[in-house]
């Protein structure tokens, strides 16, 4: 009983509003609503996919990066090691 009532009520508001400006309610055409949605979604999809491709290609480009800097580092590091390990073999001939 109490959901007719609200419906009366919302039928009595919207019959007392005919007169007022604004904007009226368009005839909906529910085919080009759907089509409409439709359109919407596979656009969605696609900058999706645009989306997850650049952040692949991100990834991808860091892990080279990152594989780059290891290399460098372990090469300065070789490099670090001869230095000071000549170094120690100087100071040790300049001792005896």
């Amino acid at each position: 009983m109490y959901y007719f009532q609200i419906a009366e009520a919302n039928r009595m508001t919207t019959s007392r509003r005919t007169g007022k400006r604004g904007r009226k309610p368009a005839k909906v055409d529910v085919k080009a609503k759907l089509e409409r949605s439709r359109q919407s979604a596979r656009e969605c999809r696609a900058r999706k996919k645009l989306r997850y491709q650049y952040l692949e290609e991100l990834v991808t480009s860091r892990e080279k990066a990152i594989y780059a800097l290891r290399k460098e580092l372990e090469m300065v590091g070789i490099q670090l090691k001869v230095t000071f390990h000549s170094v120690d073999d100087f100071h040790v001939k300049c001792i005896n």
